[in-house]
């Protein structure tokens, strides 16, 4: 319940902000964000970065989709799955998590900082000129 409530004033906020004139930078939701708590301390936000997405399908991969034995032919114990996940477009691998398990290498989702294409370069460039921005 406390997710809806973060959720319902973070919408609010984002209203009232953007009565008031348009976000040109995704680093300026931060601060709307955080103003969204009116008394107490502010919510603390935690920025992610590319390097921070990793691609899982890889490690589902490594999961068996039967139920008592996994890949690498060792025992499931159903008392020490933590969660389950099951996708809509693989409705027959079951993902699971056990609760003593340690934590995975995960490999990145993206291996060098996404750019922004010459083209749209130029543009933001004449709209600052323009002093449009």
């Amino acid at each position: 319940m406390q997710n809806d409530h973060m959720k319902a004033l973070a919408e609010k906020q984002m209203k009232r902000v953007l009565k008031g004139g348009p976000i040109y930078l995704p680093t300026q939701w931060i601060t709307v964000m955080q103003s969204t708590k009116v008394t107490g301390s502010p919510f603390e936000i935690n920025e992610m970065d590319t390097a921070n997405i990793y691609n899982l399908k890889q490690m589902c991969i490594s999961f068996g989709s039967n139920f008592s034995i996994n890949e690498n032919g060792e025992n499931v114990l159903r008392n020490e799955i933590k969660e389950i996940n099951v996708e809509r477009e693989e409705h027959f691998k079951i993902n699971y998590k056990l609760r003593n398990e340690g934590s995975r290498d995960l490999a990145p989702a993206y291996t060098q900082v996404i750019g922004i294409s010459a083209a749209k370069t130029m543009d933001l460039l004449l709209q600052c000129e323009a002093k449009d921005i």
